[in-house]
């Protein structure tokens, strides 16, 4: 399965990647949205894994929308550290499969991509 991280957050976007390669998954990473979604047009991820907060206009949101219009498969999962009740009204039809807090605990991070790994299809 193919992964494409979105963080601006050099060291825990290096970790996380780190932690998915030596899990099996073929890992791609940007720390900013247009090379985000250059990266998803060419590289076809299964998966964006994107941060909500980024360090520009953009966010995490933003940068899935724009990433499944290159890719249209792609199933996003968004990580952050505030509270989901601060941003679900952006969530509503924006195509987040699946919300995770910080700090990500790795083990149900892996458990939902093994899980969509076995899913033929998104379900939002």
């Amino acid at each position: 399965m193919r992964v494409l991280l979105l963080d601006d957050d050099e060291t825990g976007r290096d970790l996380l990647g780190l932690f998915l390669a030596q899990s099996g998954f073929e890992v791609h990473s940007a720390s900013r949205t247009e090379e985000a979604v250059a990266l998803a047009s060419a590289f076809q991820p299964d998966i964006f894994i994107v941060d909500l907060l980024l360090a520009e206009a953009s966010d995490g949101i933003d940068a899935a929308i724009e990433a499944r219009r290159v890719c249209p498969h792609l199933r996003a999962i968004l990580t952050t550290g505030l509270p989901q009740q601060s941003f679900a009204d952006r969530l509503a039809g924006a195509p987040i499969h699946k919300v995770f807090t910080k700090p990500v605990d790795l083990d149900d991070l892996e458990a939902e991509l093994k899980r969509l790994t076995e899913s033929a299809a998104p379900s939002f």
